[in-house]
């Protein structure tokens, strides 16, 4: 039986919608943010949650991007409680493509295919994205289909057993 990919493997990707995000490209002073992004770049999940949450509490330009990227982390640390609550909170029109992008790894992670799918695809219709993010999108939503299919593979080999 063909297992499905381990979390991080689908969606550590994602991450690259915040890396290259306008607010974090054009910041004078990134120091604490970025610094986060290269802890989580590096496995480091939990210490990274903790520098975002600096941004949080100190209301920085970031800190809507901030809580979008815990969300991520949370769900690479397999906290979805935590990151559908950060998900589920009201964000700027401007972070919404983010929101919804981390919102269909949510769905993937919980083995929503059709969600997922719907989502990456109507947000790779959006012009909002730039050419990194767009395959980005394509990439999850290349997964997902990968993962629907093997998940339906995995179910009717099980029923033939």
């Amino acid at each position: 039986m063909k297992r499905l990919r381990k979390p991080y493997e689908i969606i550590v990707t994602l991450f690259l919608f915040v890396l290259f995000s306008p607010e974090v490209l054009s910041q004078k002073n990134p120091s604490r943010f970025t610094e986060a992004q290269k802890l989580y770049q590096q496995g480091n999940f939990k210490a990274a949650i903790e520098l975002w949450q600096r941004d949080i509490q100190e209301n920085s330009e970031t800190s809507h991007l901030a809580k979008l990227a815990q969300a991520q982390a949370y769900l690479d640390l397999g906290n979805l409680v935590a990151a559908n609550e950060l998900l589920n909170q009201t964000y700027p029109d401007k972070y919404i493509p983010y929101q919804e992008a981390i919102k269909g790894n949510l769905a993937l992670r919980q083995g929503l295919f059709n969600e997922a799918i719907e989502i990456y695809n109507k947000l790779a219709s959006l012009s909002y994205f730039n050419p990194i993010n767009r395959l980005t999108l394509l990439d999850n939503y290349l997964e997902s289909l990968l993962d629907q299919q093997t998940y339906h593979r995995n179910q009717l080999e099980e029923t033939q057993d």
